[in-house]
């Protein structure tokens, strides 16, 4: 095998097996039905870490919003799955949270259609290309 075909094969297989994750959060979103006004009151870095040969490198890293939110006259914090290098959600913004009403601690900034059309592709998009990278490489193997 050579070194283009052991590419193929690891991005393959990477790709084929990349939207797992994501499946997961989208199964754990799902039952978060309910939905309440909350209160960024914060932020989070969450560094990004690289590594490269022996040498690890943290990059610059994101931005994610403490958010504080009110059910039932019991008060919970949440941090938002959507961060960037620069801050979203300024704090003292209000934004819509949801949740799960059996556990209203599990919860997350509503998101938009741009992001969910952005996990379609990613659960759909990236194991077809897998596939593309798979069936390169059968064809090679065999041609």
């Amino acid at each position: 095998m050579e070194t283009p075909d052991i590419v193929l094969l690891v991005f393959g297989l990477a790709l084929l097996a990349s939207p797992f994750e994501t499946v997961s959060y989208l199964r754990a979103r799902q039952n978060r039905s309910a939905m309440v006004e909350g209160t960024v009151i914060d932020h989070e870095s969450h560094s990004s870490v690289m590594h490269r040969g022996d040498a690890t490198q943290h990059g610059p890293g994101s931005f994610h919003a403490r958010i504080a939110y009110e059910v039932d006259g019991v008060r919970y914090e949440c941090v938002s799955s959507v961060g960037a290098s620069w801050i979203l959600h300024p704090i003292g913004l209000v934004v819509d949270v949801v949740y799960d009403p059996q556990n209203p601690a599990d919860a997350d900034i509503r998101t938009g259609a741009g992001v969910a059309l952005l996990e379609r592709a990613v659960v759909f998009g990236l194991p077809v290309a897998g596939v593309v990278c798979l069936g390169i490489l059968a064809s090679r193997m065999l041609g």
